[in-house]
């Protein structure tokens, strides 16, 4: 078992052996593991010996589909020679690799990887390094932006939230019945954030006081301002002013009841 380990980088995913059928990347990643990574001479049959150089593996199209089988369903299978030899054609045309054939008594394929100093060198690649150091700059500058932009945000958060408690401040000295403020602060939040401005809800709040003020309404009678701005939002009717069908309501109960006895008595004046 060969003993050792290569480079692999994650850019591989973005190559054109990638995006080719999966057997391409198989033969291609074979062919990583298996070139020299230091010079060798080979013995060839008639005597004389082939250097080997690094970056080169001294195979044949026959060698390499036994070698990228696979199992499947218990069965040992095998490309054809003919469907390699065509994946090697193309790594040799698109700049991958180079193939030398022997001839006469010497038969071989020589695979030979184009700018393999570059892919498995020993010393880091500078370029690399640079991209490294650029790529780590710019995550500083990321960070850093990223930072500014959280702490104006925090920032505009800050005041926004400062600028809602000084406008509830006035709807709440405008609104006649001063019950359940946390909850009520609450929902005008909810009322801002939903695209009501503050200076609706303080005049509908003012109108609001000056109708129950009018009316002699009844601090029971009074809504809670939480409902006041609440679901329902019946503070939509106060924002213009008082609704005119509103001004001919009784003032309290009692109001209403003897309004409803002096109707009572002209009815029965008419039938009698």
């Amino acid at each position: 078992m060969k003993q050792g380990w290569i480079k692999s980088y994650r850019s591989d995913i973005e190559s054109d052996v990638w995006a080719m059928p999966p057997l391409y990347y198989r033969v291609w990643h074979y062919i990583l593991l298996s070139v020299n990574y230091e010079e060798k001479d080979i013995p060839m049959k008639d005597g004389s010996y082939l250097k080997i150089l690094r970056g080169q593996y001294l195979t044949s199209i026959r060698t390499i589909c036994k070698s990228i089988g696979w199992y499947e369903g218990g069965i040992f299978k095998e490309p054809n020679p003919k469907t390699v030899k065509e994946i090697l054609d193309w790594m040799e045309k698109v700049g991958l690799i180079t193939v030398e054939h022997g001839k006469f008594n010497r038969q071989y394929s020589l695979i030979t990887i184009v700018n393999y100093e570059n892919i498995q060198r020993d010393d880091f690649d500078i370029e690399i390094i640079n991209k490294n150091e650029s790529n780590t700059k710019e995550t500083e500058d990321k960070q850093e932006e990223d930072i500014t932009k959280n702490n104006k945000k925090e920032k505009e958060l800050k005041e926004n939230k400062e600028n809602i408690n000084s406008s509830f401040e006035d709807f709440w000295s405008e609104y006649p019945r001063k019950v359940e403020k946390k909850r009520t602060l609450r929902i005008f939040e909810k009322r801002i954030r939903e695209g009501i401005s503050s200076k609706e809800l303080i005049a509908a709040a003012a109108n609001y006081k000056k109708y129950c003020e009018d009316k002699g309404t009844d601090i029971k009678f009074i809504k809670h301002p939480a409902t006041f701005i609440g679901i329902d939002k019946p503070y939509e009717e106060f924002i213009e002013g008082i609704p005119k069908d509103l001004t001919s309501l009784p003032k309290n109960v009692s109001d209403a009841l003897k309004l409803y006895e002096e109707s009572k008595a002209k009815e029965d004046v008419a039938l009698w």
